[in-house]
């Protein structure tokens, strides 16, 4: 298993500290609907092109939906020689950060 976890919380931190990239895989009509702020869109549909558009000294922060996918790509790509993670519980768990830190600051 060669990538790591990224919780909701600390997400913004961990960008900032290692200069990563945060990658939204869902479809590009959930990401134009709404996305994570700073996130790039690369859709899991472009799968096979990944390994061409990463660069593998920048880290890699992947999300989708749930984290399931994101958990997936992550592993996959780690195994190949990318520094990359996962955000757990994906972008629903990004949301309820958000509101989280909206009800209470």
């Amino acid at each position: 298993m060669k990538f790591k976890i990224v919780y909701a919380d600390e997400l913004d931190k961990v960008i900032k500290a290692k200069n990563a990239m945060l990658v939204d895989i869902r479809t590009r009509e959930e990401y134009d609907k709404s996305h994570w702020k700073a996130a790039v869109s690369l859709p899991m549909d472009i799968t096979d092109s990944y390994e061409e558009l990463l660069n593998k000294t920048q880290p890699v922060i992947f999300y989708c939906t749930h984290g399931g996918s994101s958990m997936k790509l992550a592993r996959y790509l780690g195994n190949r020689g990318f520094d990359t993670a996962t955000v757990i519980g994906g972008y629903n768990a990004l949301c309820g950060y958000q509101k989280k830190l909206q009800k209470y600051g």
